[in-house]
């Protein structure tokens, strides 16, 4: 069956989930008699990303298959991009989400994570700590203000802010906007601070619609295919 998720916005434009995935076909992913196939085409992308959400959908032999994936793709060159994007509720306990994310942090070359879900992953006091016992070549660390942490791999430590936004109806997909537009200008040549400039941007409009859809007369120029150039966004 297919699966299928509800979300119910407040006044504020804070989301809630309702799930029915749990025979949602893309569990079997790493199950299925063309498995070998979809992990020989894997190692041929430039860039894989995947999320905590990802992880959630495979049980420990689904990851098993999807983690050494990224191994055989990593060893021709790929890189993988990982999202903390943790929901609990996919999860049988935290004790396992926090390991699988753990394997996935390890082998991650760009990181995107939030203060908030290394809180519910790995609690303790500085739970962003552990991502800086063994650096990824680029981390985004998402702050609990509306800025981000960028750390690259020549060692500049930085602070990207966010740009007020003036109205929000539906905070849905605010991460993901986030990530698409961070990893579109990164693969685009630009640096990592103008890449997080972009994601915030991107983000900003994607909360100020419904359903975590936007028009494409609402998408920023700088990020329109064939109307502008990858450069600073626009306010």
């Amino acid at each position: 069956m297919p699966g299928v998720y509800v979300i119910q916005t407040d006044p504020a434009g804070e989301r809630r989930f309702s799930y029915w995935r749990d025979s949602a076909p893309a569990r079997d992913l790493f199950a299925l008699p063309q498995t070998p196939a979809i992990v020989a085409a894997l190692a041929g992308f430039d860039v894989l990303y995947l999320s905590g959400i990802t992880l959630s959908l495979y049980g420990e032999a689904g990851r098993a298959r999807l983690f050494d994936a990224l191994d055989r793709a990593r060893a021709r060159g790929a890189r993988v991009a990982f999202d903390t994007n943790f929901r609990p509720r996919g999860w049988p306990d935290r004790q396992v989400a926090a390991a699988a994310c753990g394997l996935a942090l390890k082998r991650a070359d760009i990181v995107l994570a939030s203060t908030e879900d290394l809180q519910l992953l790995f609690g303790g006091e500085n739970p962003a700590g552990r991502l800086f016992e063994r650096p990824p070549a680029e981390l985004v660390l998402k702050l609990p203000e509306p800025a981000c942490r960028v750390v690259t791999p020549d060692g500049i430590d930085q602070v990207v802010a966010a740009k007020p936004v003036a109205r929000v109806v539906d905070t849905t997909a605010a991460g993901d906007s986030f990530a698409a537009a961070y990893l579109a200008y990164r693969l685009a040549g630009a640096d990592p601070a103008a890449a997080a400039e972009a994601g915030h941007a991107l983000a900003g409009v994607v909360v100020g619609h419904s359903g975590a859809i936007i028009p494409r007369s609402a998408m920023p120029a700088s990020l329109r295919p064939g109307e502008a150039s990858l450069g600073r966004p626009q306010a």
